[in-house]
């Protein structure tokens, strides 16, 4: 969360201040008892982060004419055009409560994430708070099944990133972001790390001695779909409640080399 930096008393002045002097606004928009009213409200929003590629090939023809006499010539160079590029975006806002209007909402940006902090109940004493009531965007379903030896989960999506990338069981079930030590926002850091109930810290894979929450990696198709059964016996079906299973953006080594990077980077995809 973004904290507000003025209080009640603060915006009610700079709202006279703005309003002082307009002689075609209505009388009873300056209302003393309608003033009292102003209260901050904090907004929720959704944040994404994108990574976008694209390749382009195209014919190109070069077109030149000249006349030497009575004639007159045409001559086409005809070229391939090959062109590829890449973009990445991190922390795209997107409002989460349809109670506001999207112009009034885009208003308020940009917002400055250096001041995200992780959320605080106290914060919102003498504020209003809105409560998210629009989904962020749904990449498919998992179908945790109960089996004898501990449980089989199911992974239908699509719209995702072709190739293998890092499954994991994380302990906690919150989308909101977190910031790091260096107050750097962390996308998905509310869902916390791999389920560790035995605090071995460390991703060793699904078959290692570290994290029972890591899992067999997933394979993305071609055209970003996903439909593929993963078992695991370290973890059962009532350890499921409360947490996250997390799809992440890149691929898992079943280590922890690089830092950070090692399951897949803590660029999350999904979670469930």
């Amino acid at each position: 969360m973004i904290p507000f930096k003025k209080e009640n008393k603060e915006a009610i002045e700079a709202f006279k201040g703005l309003s002082k002097g307009r002689p075609l606004m209505p009388s009873n928009f300056n209302n003393e008892k309608n003033i009292e009213k102003i209260k901050g409200v904090y907004i929720p929003f959704w944040l994404y982060d994108l990574d976008v590629s694209g390749t382009v090939n195209m014919n190109a023809n070069v077109v030149t004419t000249w006349t030497r006499g009575r004639t007159h010539y045409t001559k086409t160079d005809t070229y391939n055009v090959n062109r590829g590029g890449s973009m990445k975006f991190n922390n795209i806002p997107v409002d989460a409560s349809t109670r506001f209007e999207n112009d009034i909402m885009n208003s308020i940006e940009p917002f400055n994430f250096q001041e995200l902090i992780p959320y605080n109940h106290a914060y919102l004493s003498g504020f209003y708070a809105e409560k998210y009531d629009e989904e962020g965007e749904k990449f498919g379903t998992i179908t945790v099944t109960e089996t004898a030896d501990g449980i089989s989960i199911e992974v239908k999506a699509s719209g995702l990133k072709p190739g293998q990338v890092g499954f994991h069981l994380h302990e906690k079930n919150s989308p909101e972001p977190t910031t790091d030590a260096n107050g750097n926002l962390v996308v998905g850091g509310g869902l916390g790390g791999h389920w560790d109930p035995d605090n071995t810290q460390k991703h060793a894979g699904p078959d290692g001695d570290g994290h029972r929450g890591d899992l067999d990696a997933l394979t993305i198709n071609d055209d970003g779909s996903i439909n593929q059964v993963v078992i695991s016996a370290k973890i059962k079906y009532g350890d499921v409640k409360g947490r996250s299973f997390v799809i992440h953006a890149n691929p898992d080594n079943y280590t922890d080399e690089p830092a950070n990077g090692g399951s897949g980077a803590p660029d999350t995809r999904c979670r469930a």
